[in-house]
């Protein structure tokens, strides 16, 4: 194949084939893509809540809700929580919750003692099983206290 100026253009590949031949093996294992849609790392559990309380006594807390936004029940649901400065340095250890099972529109609370110059949160990592799937989702972002996921 050439182009207007003559030149062959880039060598034809299989690359088309390949999310055809993907979705193909997966369906043949036995996994519902619309499982793995609707479980999968960018929509099964959302941050809903995210408040950074002072106490009386002095110090804070960070109270948070991970929600199950799909129409599965999820089980084995682990989430790592890192907090973070006003530079995005990590301050103080990370945290982490563990549920046995989350049914839909159900949330997960989280509650920890904030490191004093904690601006926001991290989630350093977050897996859950849905239809008997590991579903694990990496870094989902960072927000400053009082934001959520849309």
């Amino acid at each position: 194949m050439e182009n207007i100026a003559g030149i062959a253009g880039p060598p034809r590949t299989r690359r088309r084939w390949l999310a055809p031949a993907g979705a193909a093996a997966l369906m043949a294992l036995g996994l519902p893509l619309q499982a793995l849609y609707a479980a999968g790392a960018r929509g099964g559990v959302r941050l809903t809540r995210n408040d950074a309380v002072e106490e009386p006594l002095g110090g804070r807390t960070w109270r948070g809700v991970l929600t199950n936004v799909t129409g599965a029940p999820l089980a084995d649901v682990v989430v790592r929580i890192g907090f973070h400065d006003g530079h995005g340095d990590a301050v103080g250890a990370p945290v982490t919750a563990r549920a046995a099972r989350l049914a839909p529109g159900a949330g997960l609370d989280l509650q920890a003692r904030l490191p004093a110059a904690a601006v926001g949160l991290s989630i350093h990592g977050l897996r859950w099983t849905v239809a008997e799937r590991a579903v694990e989702a990496g870094g989902r972002g960072t927000w400053r206290f009082g934001d959520v996921q849309d």
